[in-house]
């Protein structure tokens, strides 16, 4: 250890800077850290961009890190320099403190230390983390993006505006049931630009269903059947005709035919993975395989229950390639009131919000086997977490028997497997959901209106925020109240831990000190939220922060969910407030 290196008392203080592809050029990092004293000696670079665990070289962090020793903080000038992603970088920021190794941050609207002790400061590095890491990570995505497009010859930047031409082919390609991905190939147009213009795109006017697939015929998992459904010769017309139009090679048609399934589709393929980005693509990949196997269609059930089987199929291929489960926290994990009695709830990073407008059915007000797909108690975030724990197959006979109301043979014809095999799994998996629910779930109402006390509760909260007022959050609170931070391994339960960290949120130690906030009202999970934001010091414009979802007991909040503000465009929430 040279005696040039810069120090407080006996703490040595390294830097560290990583080329970027954003304009936060390596020199740049230098001078701050000359700037700040640290000597040329101790400092290490490194010129690749990838993270410790592959896509670049990064030897200079790995001298680093293993040089530092006891007392010593490594400067870097933001903390998107040693990390690719949140996860990444909490993990080495925790490796760090554990070996009792601080970090410091140069810039950014949120600069932190982690030198220093307690809660506070976990809750410190948190909130500048969701405040500036995605942000300066989608900042540098998009570079590498630019340059990428540059030396493919390909123009950089987006059109001023887009040809009508271009607009209404995106809109026939969308009708058909094509995905923006394959639209954006097609027509040249950026997702972006699609969602707006696709926002009210809506199958092909021609305007009709098929035959056997309108209101007046019967969609359930059996589809036409029973008693009192009309002459049997017009049963065998609905099937064939129905059969005709899946057949066919009228991709418009069968469009027409399946599109209106997509809503009640897409909460399946939720419930049965817990993510909203992944239930999109998969109730694309559904109505692809539908299509490639259209021939294999014959009728015996209704189109509806034809997609709910390729749809539960195409979750449990995607569940078989891309294992995952519940993780469970060390009883003295980050975030613990001190209760150690208490059992910590399992992390399950890939959970999700997913917006009430898609829970919305396509016909709303008709009693059918749609309205299952959408009930409150069937998509509350505590029933996505509970059902998470179960084996992928367990989680699909439940789903199908006991949210849809299938039949037992229909559910075991879906899965190939047995009517005996079948009910033991639910047999199983009905014990096993309700062990991970909350105490009074029994209790909840399904599908009930927003009531005027829980509107009242949400502006108190809303109201709360704005003032910055921990001691006025805190009164709205059970006693027992738990938060959790899907994807971050962070939670904390009972009143006096969440309002701690409320209280460090608005507090002094805050890296948003003086910053102002405000909230908008939203609806996830058939459970009221807030979009929250803030501006800092400096700053022009309210950003994105975090949805906080709420679950309401007896007036006051029992639950608060919070993910990350990336999410906030599905939800049609804007990046930023004026």
């Amino acid at each position: 250890m040279g005696s040039g290196a810069a120090q407080s008392g006996g703490r040595v203080e390294y830097g560290y800077a990583r080329a970027s592809a954003t304009r936060r050029s390596l020199e740049q990092q230098l001078e701050a850290l000359r700037a700040a004293g640290i000597p040329a000696e101790r400092v290490h670079t490194d010129g690749g961009t990838g993270g410790r665990t592959g896509g670049g070289a990064r030897d200079g962090l790995e001298r680093l890190l293993a040089g530092a020793r006891a007392g010593d903080t490594i400067v870097v000038h933001t903390l998107d320099r040693i990390g690719r992603n949140l996860r990444e970088v909490l993990t080495l920021v925790g490796e760090l403190s554990e070996r009792g190794i601080g970090v410091r941050t140069l810039a950014g609207p949120l600069p932190v230390d982690t030198a220093g002790e307690g809660e506070g400061r976990t809750v410190r590095l948190l909130l500048a983390l969701l405040a500036d890491m995605d942000r300066t990570f989608a900042a540098e995505r998009a570079a590498h993006a630019r340059a990428a497009a540059g030396s493919a010859g390909r123009r950089v930047g987006r059109p001023v505006a887009h040809p009508a031409g271009k607009i209404e082919q995106a809109r026939r390609l969308k009708a058909q049931g094509d995905s923006l991905s394959q639209i954006a190939a097609e027509t040249g147009i950026p997702k972006t630009s699609l969602h707006r213009y696709l926002a009210d795109a809506v199958p092909p006017a021609g305007g009709n269903p098929p035959a056997g697939t309108g209101a007046g015929a019967r969609t359930g998992p059996a589809g036409p059947r029973g008693e009192g459904e009309g002459p049997e010769a017009a049963r065998r017309a609905e099937r064939a005709a129905a059969v005709d139009a899946v057949k066919g090679d009228d991709e418009a048609a069968f469009g027409a035919l399946t599109e209106r399934h997509r809503r009640e589709l897409q909460a399946h393929c939720y419930r049965m993975l817990g993510s909203l980005e992944e239930s999109e693509d998969l109730v694309q990949e559904t109505f692809l395989r539908a299509w490639r196997s259209r021939e294999g269609f014959q009728g015996r059930s209704s189109v509806r229950a034809w997609l709910y089987r390729i749809a539960t199929n195409a979750c449990l291929d995607f569940l078989e390639r891309h294992p995952r489960r519940p993780l469970p926290r060390a009883a003295g994990e980050a975030g613990q009131d001190g209760e150690t009695s208490r059992t910590p709830p399992a992390e399950i990073r890939w959970l999700q919000p997913y917006p009430d407008r898609l829970l919305e059915p396509v016909a709303p007000g008709e009693a059918g086997p749609e309205a299952a797909a959408f009930g409150r108690e069937s998509v509350e975030l505590a029933f996505l977490v509970a059902i998470q724990h179960l084996p992928p197959r367990q989680r699909a006979v439940l789903i199908l028997r006991d949210v849809l109301g299938w039949p037992a043979g229909e559910t075991a014809a879906a899965l190939e497997t047995s009517v005996a095999s079948v009910k033991s799994a639910l047999q199983r998996a009905r014990p096993a959901v309700r062990a991970h629910l909350p105490r009074r779930r029994e209790q909840w109402a399904p599908s009930a209106p927003v009531t005027a006390q829980e509107r009242a509760l949400l502006r108190r909260f809303m109201d709360a925020h704005e003032r910055g007022d921990s001691a006025a959050f805190a009164r709205l609170l059970s006693e027992d109240v738990r938060m959790t931070m899907p994807p971050l391994p962070f939670w904390f339960h009972g009143r006096a831990a969440v309002a701690r960290f409320a209280a460090d949120a608005f507090g002094l130690g805050s890296p948003l000190r003086g910053a102002r906030w405000r909230g908008l009202p939203a609806r996830a999970n058939r459970q009221p939220a807030v979009a929250v934001y803030a501006r800092p010091v400096g700053a022009g414009e309210y950003r994105a922060q975090a949805l906080n979802v709420l679950r309401v007991e007896d007036g006051v909040i029992a639950e608060i969910t919070v993910f990350e503000a990336r999410l906030f465009p599905a939800f049609h929430l804007p990046p930023t407030l004026p």
